[in-house]
């Protein structure tokens, strides 16, 4: 009978351990896609584009384009952002409307994953504390 309990003892772990993965992997694909793009304003997007193409960068000009209608659809509109990097040397690099736009939408994915991840690793001891109190 003994090794019948550990069994049972077993897959009871086995059972919380894959629910504590999962929820934790939930938290972080929730915190992704709803509190990156929710935290990520217009001065840490550019932070996040000016780290990624030019993190050695000296000065930042970041254009304006107007507002224009995109696609078909007579209610979406959109903003071309140009971001021109000097370095030391002098030399500069352009960062055009579309580098900027997916650099934005996966930084800001990015941050929120990150933040995902602490509130994870919080909730762990919490979860494994919860579980393991006698009722």
């Amino acid at each position: 009978m003994k090794a019948d309990t550990d069994k049972h003892a077993w897959g009871a772990q086995v059972n919380d351990w894959i629910t504590l993965l999962l929820i934790s992997c939930g938290i972080i694909f929730g915190s992704s896609f709803i509190l990156g793009p929710l935290l990520s304003g217009s001065t840490i997007t550019q932070k996040i584009v000016v780290a990624y193409h030019c993190p050695s960068a000296i000065d930042i000009t970041e254009e304006h384009g107007p507002i224009v209608q995109v696609g078909s659809d007579p209610n979406s509109f959109g903003q071309s952002v140009q971001v021109i990097c000097t370095f030391a040397d002098g030399s500069t690099k352009a960062i055009s409307n579309d580098e900027y736009a997916v650099s934005t939408i996966v930084g800001s994915i990015a941050l929120g994953a990150i933040f995902g991840v602490a509130i994870a690793v919080i909730f762990m001891p919490i979860y494994i504390f919860w579980k393991k109190k006698p009722r």
